[in-house]
């Protein structure tokens, strides 16, 4: 029977790899080395988690516990976390592909993508509070890094202080929101947590509740939290601006979702109503201060926030289809971002700006990738 468990292992080899590469690449010249070794981990990623997917057996719930149970951490490698790590996989193939065509990079660039791919993969996988924190970290630490590797150096550094502050604020919320989950459960593995709390009433489960949506709601881009977005999006390379808008705030929202439904199932009214409040702010905010950017990569970052509304829609929304259509809207935004982000950079190196008015002059010379930049807005929009 296929299993997930071989596409963390893969990751884990990979991270081990990883600074040997950097070293390599770094010390003789090759700096496609380091895309090269993104790209043969995200492709080997990639076909695993496909054929556990698509076997004839299909993909059979399964966790992988260590310490005691109930106590020690786990990874609960199920669908739904296999089609998040699907996504991100395939999002990290297509970025690593995109690169090998771009320049030289920063030192420490393949351990931070190697580290980005598997803190998203873990997440998405995580089956206890812990292990969410830790692998939530893991991918945090490896964004901020990414986006200090910016063309700009100046604008690269300044959105990575400001992506540092506000997601490390969040992180320490989202730990203090589990640890009075514990306080309150004496666990932190999330089916029992639902168990332990599914009959519990009291302020105590609201402050929780408040807790995570605050804390995971800085890297899932909520309103009023996504301030540090458009800066950390368009200051950073191409190929990490793809994965960040594309895919790392999806596998915050999902790792939210997942906590908020399972966990606090019992406060379905007051949440949906949270989120239905924030879902209205990010699609009129994010669309209204994306009408007014020059800079296309700030037009998608804030196109981003108002995605991340409709999302958030579907969570808000009460009925047997909103998970799938949660999904579906992931999947969807996360290849039509990411060929976006892709393009726009594209387009921009060809210009030496990233201003909207400067790609009109460049678009005749590049007509095959400004087709699929308005192929990818037509399926944003």
């Amino acid at each position: 029977m296929p299993s997930l468990a071989w596409v963390l292992y893969v990751l884990v080899a990979s991270l081990i790899a990883s600074p040997f590469v950097d070293i390599t690449s770094h010390r003789r010249g090759m700096w496609r080395l380091s895309h090269a070794f993104t790209l043969s981990c995200s492709l080997a990623c990639l076909a695993l988690t496909a054929y556990c997917l698509l076997s004839p057996g299909g993909l059979s719930p399964e966790v992988l516990g260590y310490g005691e149970p109930g106590v020690g951490t786990c990874l609960l490698l199920d669908r739904a976390g296999a089609f998040m790590s699907l996504t991100a996989i395939l999002l990290s193939a297509l970025a690593s592909a995109y690169a090998l065509g771009q320049g030289p990079v920063f030192p420490g660039y393949c351990v931070a993508f190697t580290a980005l791919m598997a803190g998203m993969v873990g997440t998405s996988l995580s089956g206890d509070l812990l292990t969410l924190y830790v692998f939530w970290e893991v991918m945090c630490l490896a964004a901020y890094a990414l986006v200090a590797m910016g063309e700009f150096r100046d604008e690269a550094l300044e959105a990575a202080w400001k992506y540092f502050v506000m997601a490390s604020a969040g992180a320490v919320t989202m730990l203090l929101g589990a640890s009075l989950a514990y306080g309150l459960a004496g666990t932190l593995n999330i089916p029992l947590l639902a168990e332990r709390l599914g009959e519990a009433d009291g302020p105590w489960l609201y402050v929780a509740l408040v807790l995570f949506v605050a804390g995971m709601g800085v890297e899932a881009a909520f309103f009023p939290l996504h301030t540090w977005l458009p800066d950390a999006h368009s200051a950073a390379p191409t190929q990490v601006s793809t994965m960040l808008s594309g895919i790392v705030i999806e596998v915050g929202f999902y790792a939210l979702a997942k906590v908020v439904l399972n966990v606090f199932s019992q406060s379905a009214p007051i949440w949906r109503m949270l989120l239905a409040v924030m879902c209205a702010m990010n699609m009129l905010v994010g669309s209204l201060s994306a009408l007014v950017q020059e800079d296309v990569k700030r037009l998608l970052a804030y196109s981003s926030v108002a995605n991340v509304g409709y999302m958030m829609a579907a969570l808000a929304s009460h009925g047997p289809g909103a998970l799938a259509s949660a999904f579906f809207f992931i999947l969807s935004h996360a290849l039509s971002k990411g060929l976006a982000f892709l393009c726009a950079g594209h387009l921009s190196t060809r210009a030496g700006s990233r201003a909207l008015a400067d790609l009109r002059e460049v678009r005749a010379e590049m007509p095959v990738t400004t087709a699929f930049l308005f192929l990818s807005l037509l399926s944003l929009a």
